[in-house]
This record gives structure tokens, sequence and C-alpha cells, in this order.
């Protein structure tokens, strides 16, 4: 197996009102879940309807060109606060207790072999090289490292299919 140095150069960083992410269910307490769980879909719901910035570096304003003709962007991010974790080879989803361990790759936790991001967020403000969006889960000061606008012609996916777990995630949290 050959390997590779990768180095990335962030193009900006996020401006916004998470500072810190959720924390991870207790474990092996029914009642201390339940209120977990109420945590949880509060956090969701902030970040749902929360208003965040993205701020470009003024090198890569101009790369911003044409983006503001688009309803909804990709952004490819770093987690900066998770570094150094050793990445396990299998989780439980969300820390949630009943539900079994999966690989890392079947799952959307930020501690991963590679730590990159990404979320699909609406893009409300282009304002010099401030972009204002909604619905974007990275912390403050977050280090973005590219953005994308969304095509669903070539972004979509149709007849996908999701295990029962994630669905679980979904309607509960």
């Amino acid at each position: 197996m050959q390997e590779f140095e990768i180095k990335f150069n962030p193009i900006g960083f996020v401006k916004s009102s998470l500072k810190k992410p959720l924390e991870l269910p207790p474990k092996n307490n029914p009642k201390d879940f339940q209120k977990w769980k109420l945590k949880a879909k509060k956090y969701r719901e902030k970040i749902k309807n929360s208003c965040c910035q993205i701020v470009i570096y003024p090198q890569y304003q101009e790369m911003l060109e044409g983006i503001h003709e688009f309803s909804h962007i990709i952004i490819t991010y770093w987690p900066h606060l998770i570094q150094n974790k050793k990445c396990p080879c299998k989780i439980k989803p969300m820390g949630i207790p009943h539900i079994e361990p999966k690989g890392i790759f079947a799952t959307c936790s930020p501690i991963r072999p590679n730590s990159i991001l990404i979320s699909t967020v609406k893009l409300l403000n282009i304002e010099n090289n401030i972009l204002t969006v909604l619905g974007f889960e990275a912390l403050h000061k977050s280090p973005v490292l590219d953005i994308k606008p969304y095509m669903p012609y070539y972004h979509h996916a149709s007849n996908f299919n999701i295990p029962n777990w994630v669905k679980y995630i979904e309607q509960e949290l």
C-alpha cells in the first residue's frame, strides 16, 4: 500500500453559536437516556433553524462568483475539536446504547480515519466574502475546506435504502 501525505489549506472558517458538539448519551440508565433524547432533539432543532456564517478568506473570494444562484451548497469542513482522537473500527451510532455497533464507515461520526465532514445547507445570503447559511452543524471556528453547489441531477440519489436504526434516529431525535 502506498502512503501519501495530504495537506489541506482551509479556505475559510465557520462563525456559529455552536461551540461544542452534542454529548453522547449516558450508558445503562434509561431515565437519563430519555433526558438525553430531549436534549438531542433540542440540539438538532437548533441546528435545523440556526443561521451561521462561513467567512471565506479574501484570496478565495473571487471563487464565490455565481454561487449566489444556488439555493443550497455543500460544505466540506474539518472537525477541529477532535484532532488526534483514535478512530475505532465500530461504534454505537450517536452513542445510543440499544443500537448495535456499526462500522465507522456506516455512520456519520466525526471521528474517522480522515475526519473530513460534509453538510448540505441552505444558502441565505452572500455579502462580500461572508456566506450566511441555514442548518449547518459545524462548530464555531471549524475550518472550511471546500464549497460546491448542490445540483440535484448530480448529487441526488434515488431508490435508496436506509437501515431501521437510521430511521429510529431520524424519528426519535
